[in-house]
């Protein structure tokens, strides 16, 4: 009833009341009324430049609140337009793709004018409210929206409206009384706001390894084969809100970077004080590894959050420990945040490492060796992990082999001078030359202070085994940020605590070393300003893989629509692009012919897809066993090269086979991999 309603309005509004003047004004007005709006808003600012600013402040944060509201809600409903369901609708402007209800346009109109209305008396009230109503009149005459959509466009801007007036009346009492904890909040705040605009609208396309986790996320077997199944479950709840785009998978990099600046800011603050505190926390978040961190997806976004939040503990039980205070609980918040990180990466284990030398060095803590509290809390971080090592148990610890063999080149170690060298030369980009001494100076420093000696050894361990990675000519990038959480901490203690540390050449060294490491994130974000040659820009790896996605569907296209088909590559982080980047999001296969050439069987599961076609990826230089595409009746190459305006970044071939034969006595289908 309600429904029939709503269009029986729409039709009076927009066909019942038609004329020739509306017909030629409200285009006009929908979205050009902000003109007429301009002398009023100058008439604020001559009478109360001060209140005007803030109004006109408000004003934005209520947009930014209502607008969010709107593209949530919309997705929520899903309503679709009036001409997209009403034949007669008359539409005078452009016909827009996204849902009907609420009314985006309505919503702004309010958010914008409650801070005003509500901060100034007088005439001017009407003046506003009836131009906001107008706004949401015109939305119905032109024919894109019912008038239940913009009346509830109408309601959550005024929501988004008084929320931004409460906020701004709650956060300046907080601000009286937490001046640095507010300014870190607005930084913050000002930061991830421009992580998720980057997230939504910048250059860098799924990376393979962000799209395997995603497809961890999708598969629960490949989940539980995951050493940080953490990451994993979180993006699968960030799919559930946001399914099928980037934003949903990179948001968890995005707040869990944030998180770790509160928590960077308690954890200085303890040691120092508030304000090196907020200095300290801004400094790491604009650090480029930082920087990153926060629009890339990575288990070190977790890590680093469990990381600080595990020593922000061990300081509170130090505290407790020296004062004679009860530490019970916090050795089992510090079991529960340490094996949280177990669960966002492997690495984690190294803090219990680090906690008992700490332990060791410091004479208060060393007798509880001998008392069952820190056992206990290794018991409950242990007892978190435990899925995973109990899955790991029965599969023959797959995934800790492959850990090794991952890390370990070749499955054996040897020295590698080039390992060192690069591991150098990606700290000193990473972190910026100035930073990375500064922060190293300041942890050797610290190790014969008390705290220092906290900072001291859980840098000092994740850094010694990032070198040794390096060293045996492996990967260690997801340790890498580790050493810097600590170092941080310390840096802020030696170089930022203290208005005389800003004078001399000192300060000039710190100031260059912010500004550089500065520009260095932003140069990060955006590496084609650079113009740099596509072989030696770094963004160039989070590129092509959509348009290898867009190949292959091509090439299903071309398949008749009853024919069955199975997508395979040689590379499993290929395979996991494929499948977020093919439409229709498939189940893809891989197989690594290039560890295992004379043993590439197809998948147990493939070898039952009797008659199927099969479409083989490939990398540039590989090539699938002779034995193994006889088993089709026919197949037929495609190159595909990825171009970078002149330059080819990486090529790919395309087979697509008719047919899987069945054959008894081939030995390719009793393997798997």
């Amino acid at each position: 009833m309600l429904g029939a309603l709503d269009r029986w309005l729409f039709y009076v509004i927009n066909d019942g009341m038609a004329n020739g003047m509306f017909d030629a004004v409200m285009p006009l007005y929908t979205d050009r009324s902000y003109y007429l709006l301009v002398p009023f808003l100058i008439w604020l600012f001559v009478k109360d430049r001060r209140s005007a600013m803030l109004a006109f402040m408000l004003s934005l944060l209520s947009l930014t609140i209502s607008d969010g509201m709107v593209h949530v809600l919309k997705d929520a409903i899903g309503r679709p337009r009036p001409f997209m369901v009403l034949e007669d609708a008359r539409v005078l402007i452009g016909k827009g793709k996204a849902f009907s209800m609420p009314s985006g346009h309505a919503a702004s109109a309010f958010a914008v004018i409650i801070p005003i209305i509500m901060m100034f008396r007088g005439a001017i009230r009407p003046v506003f409210i009836i131009g906001a109503a107008g706004v949401a009149f015109s939305r119905v005459y032109v024919g894109v929206h019912y008038p239940l959509d913009v009346v509830a466009g109408a309601l959550v801007g005024v929501v988004a409206g008084i929320s931004s007036i409460y906020l701004h009346r709650y956060g300046s009492k907080w601000y009286r009384e937490e001046r640095y904890l507010q300014l870190l909040f607005l930084f913050l705040a000002v930061i991830s706001l421009f992580r998720f605009y980057h997230i939504i609208t910048g250059p860098f396309e799924l990376s393979p390894r962000e799209a395997h986790i995603w497809m961890q996320s999708r598969v629960a077997e490949l989940g539980n084969l995951s050493l940080a199944p953490l990451l994993a479950s979180l993006v699968a709840m960030g799919g559930w809100f946001f399914p099928g785009s980037v934003f949903g998978i990179r948001a968890v990099a995005a707040i869990f970077m944030l998180a770790s600046g509160v928590m960077m800011y308690f954890m200085t603050k303890r040691i120092t004080d508030d304000r090196t505190a907020l200095l300290s926390a801004a400094i790491f978040q604009i650090v480029p590894m930082s920087a990153v961190a926060g629009v890339i997806l990575f288990e070190q976004s977790l890590l680093v959050f469990f990381w600080l939040s595990s020593m922000y503990v061990l300081l509170i039980i130090s505290e407790k420990v020296s004062k004679g205070g009860k530490t019970k609980f916090y050795w089992m918040l510090l079991g529960f945040t340490a094996g949280m990180g177990m669960l966002s990466s492997i690495y984690m284990i190294i803090f219990f490492i680090a906690l008992v030398l700490y332990m060791k060095g410091d004479p208060a803590l060393k007798k509880y060796f001998s008392r069952p509290y820190m056992y206990i809390g290794i018991m409950v971080g242990m007892m978190i992990y435990s899925p995973v090592i109990i899955w790991n148990a029965g599969h023959d610890w797959i995934a800790f082999r492959g850990l090794v063999g991952h890390y370990i080149a070749n499955g054996s170690p040897y020295m590698s001078v080039t390992g060192l060298l690069r591991s150098s030369v990606v700290q000193l980009v990473m972190v910026t030359p100035i930073l990375v001494v500064m922060i190293w100076s300041s942890v050797i420093r610290a190790r014969h202070d008390r705290w220092g000696s906290l900072l001291f050894w859980f840098s000092v361990l994740p850094g010694g085994l990032y070198l040794l990675i390096a060293i045996l000519g492996g990967d260690g990038t997801s340790l890498i940020i580790v050493p810097y959480v600590a170092g941080m901490v310390a840096f802020g203690t030696y170089y930022l605590q203290g208005a005389e540390r800003y004078k001399g050449t000192r300060g000039k060294l710190v100031l260059g070393g912010i500004v550089l490491a500065f520009i260095v994130s932003v140069l990060s974000h955006y590496p084609d300003v650079l113009k740099l040659s596509a072989l030696y820009n770094p963004g160039t790896r989070y590129e092509g893989w959509k348009r290898l996605g867009d190949e292959v569907s091509g090439v299903v296209k071309e398949l008749d629509s009853e024919e069955k088909y199975f997508i395979i590559s040689d590379s499993c982080l290929v395979s996991s692009s494929l499948s977020f980047y093919v439409d229709g999001n498939p189940v893809t296969y891989c197989t690594d012919v290039n560890e295992r050439p004379g043993n590439s069987g197809l998948r147990p599961e493939v070898q039952d897809m009797v008659n199927y076609s099969g479409i083989f990826v490939m990398i540039e230089g590989d090539t699938y066993s002779e034995h193994l595409m006889a088993l089709f009746e026919s197949c037929e190459r495609t190159d595909v090269d990825i171009w970078k305006r002149d330059t080819v970044i990486r090529k790919f071939s395309i087979d697509k086979c008719k047919g899987l034969i069945r054959k008894k006595d081939s030995p390719l289908f009793e393997q798997g991999l």
